[in-house]
């Protein structure tokens, strides 16, 4: 297993969750057309990574296990906010650096861990490592979005050529009865949004859907008016889109990632171009309630090679760490000194604390945490 880091910023005793605790990380950077990082200090990234040779294969990504260094404890979590709007679930990062700072965006809840009301979230950072949840939290509710009924998976970007803040995400029209669990509900269908922001707090919302179904984006804009998108339609198809606004989106014939062997399903898509190769990032339903990420590549983004034999990013399994159930929705970053991997992650824990002092219980663990994780280079 890849060395953990002794990044340390806090402790907190966490009832019924020994050892959970919270240390804020990050670092990040990327530009408009490219995953490609701002620079930032040595020191900074140094924070996150051990001096050990990152992989001896060609390219740690080609790894697998890929030779990620986890943090001990989570960036930010649903366990250690002390903020009211997020206090059973925290997850899915978007991450940039923009004006010398550093912005993440995320969704929470404090109702329940399959609740139906995510709202949107933002923190900033400094230096990368302290993350300051912002004041004014959530920055969006489903109100704003006009149409949906929550946030789920946004992905942000900066377009340098408009200076806008541009966001994608999936939301619902309506709830639904869950069709195993009577007591819950579910969104009935899941439709892309769009909103665009001169800060990246305050957001403009387009007034309907975009395109039906979505699940987790990922953007890359090319050029003014070339962008190019890969996306889930459904929890085990992954494909890729093209646009020439960011609107209107054309789907392809065929799926660019499905399920096979032990891994039951291929969702949450994340991907990078890196020295002429295309890694895509996604996560897989594994045998006996486990979730982790494996990772596929390409040469021109459209054609994939898959290994569902050995995860790149597997959860920990550990019951004294924050991912031990589930690594998730993944955000890779380029740096300077190396990447950095943002993820969303479930414990091995069933029961979780309502606001209220009550007791919830998922069979399955919560969303609750966003880690982080490097690789440097050499």
């Amino acid at each position: 297993m890849p060395i953990e880091t002794d990044l340390v910023l806090t402790q907190q005793v966490i009832s019924r969750r020994a050892a959970i605790q919270a240390s804020v990380a990050g670092a990040l950077g990327i530009g408009m057309n490219h995953r490609t990082a701002q620079p930032v200090s040595a020191a900074a990234y140094k924070a996150f990574s051990s001096p050990a040779d990152a992989a001896n294969s060609a390219h740690p990504f080609d790894a697998r296990p890929q030779p990620w260094q986890r943090g001990k404890h989570p960036a930010l979590s649903a366990l250690t906010t002390k903020q009211s709007w997020c206090k059973v679930v925290l997850y899915s990062p978007s991450v940039l650096h923009h004006d010398g700072r550093f912005k993440m965006w995320y969704v929470g809840t404090s109702t329940a861990s399959r609740a139906t009301d995510f709202a949107l979230g933002y923190a900033e950072s400094q230096d990368g490592i302290h993350w300051k949840e912002h004041p004014g939290n959530p920055i969006a509710t489903a109100k704003d979005i006009g149409w949906g009924i929550y946030f789920q998976t946004p992905f942000v970007l900066f377009d340098e050529n408009v200076q806008l803040y541009k966001m994608w995400f999936s939301s619902a029209t309506k709830r639904v009865p869950h069709p195993r669990v009577s007591s819950l509900f579910v969104g009935a269908d899941r439709p892309l949004g769009y909103a665009t922001s001169r800060d990246g707090i305050r957001w403009d919302f387009h007034p309907q859907p975009i395109l039906e179904p979505s699940r987790s984006p990922c953007v890359f804009q090319l050029a003014p008016n070339k962008y190019r998108m890969w996306m889930n339609t459904d929890l085990r198809r992954i494909y890729e889109f093209t646009s020439s606004d960011g609107l209107d989106w054309k789907r392809a014939r065929t799926p660019a990632i499905s399920p096979s062997g032990d891994s039951r399903t291929c969702v949450y898509p994340f991907v990078l171009k890196e020295a002429g190769t295309y890694y895509m990032w996604y996560g897989c339903h594994r045998p006996k309630g486990v979730f982790e990420l494996f990772c596929a590549t390409s040469s021109d983004g459209s054609r994939w090679k898959i290994n569902h034999q050995n995860a790149a990013f597997p959860a920990s399994r550990q019951k004294d760490r924050f991912d031990g159930r589930y690594t998730s929705i993944p955000f890779v970053l380029s740096l300077p000194d190396g990447y950095l991997m943002y993820y969303a992650a479930r414990d091995l824990n069933d029961l979780y604390k309502l606001p209220d002092g009550s007791q919830g219980r998922d069979g399955s663990g919560v969303y609750s945490h966003i880690g982080v994780a490097s690789i440097p280079k050499s």
